[in-house]
């Protein structure tokens, strides 16, 4: 994580978004299952609509790759969260 901070160039989009819908779709989801470990988050919704976004916009799924950039065919979406124990990934 620290070589992709320092060594690509970042940017950041800030914007507001009316998650009332998806809450609503989140709640249904929710109340048919019945197990905590099985519910649906909100960061679920989250990394699934990155996921479709990038399979409906396929040029923004790239990397740079020396001097040129590489647009992907396959979508991998990874997921990192510092808890108290430590990083994990997904």
């Amino acid at each position: 994580m620290t070589q992709s901070k320092t060594s690509v160039p970042h940017f950041y989009i800030t914007s507001e978004i009316d998650m009332g819908a998806a809450m609503d779709f989140r709640q249904q989801i929710n109340a048919t299952v019945t197990e905590d470990s099985d519910k649906i988050s909100v960061n679920d919704l989250v990394v699934r609509a990155a996921a479709l976004a990038l399979r409906k916009f396929p040029g923004i799924n790239a990397s740079f790759q020396g001097d040129s950039i590489q647009v992907h065919a396959d979508i991998n979406i990874g997921v990192a969260v510092a808890l108290d124990q430590g990083l994990i990934h997904r």
